[in-house]
């Protein structure tokens, strides 16, 4: 295993985290924030969403 394994298991759980908030909100509040997360993951991971 090359040595990415560890930081893509960081940004998968942080991707985990984020999916959790996104499941508590409703509506119109919960599209929203599907936007956000994906900005903000693509920040962090700079990965495309």
């Amino acid at each position: 295993m090359d040595s990415k394994t560890e930081e893509d298991g960081d940004r998968q759980s942080v991707w985990y985290g984020c999916v959790q908030q996104y499941q508590r909100a409703s509506g119109n509040d919960q599209r929203k924030r599907s936007q956000d997360i994906c900005m903000w993951y693509y920040y962090y991971s700079g990965l495309n969403c």
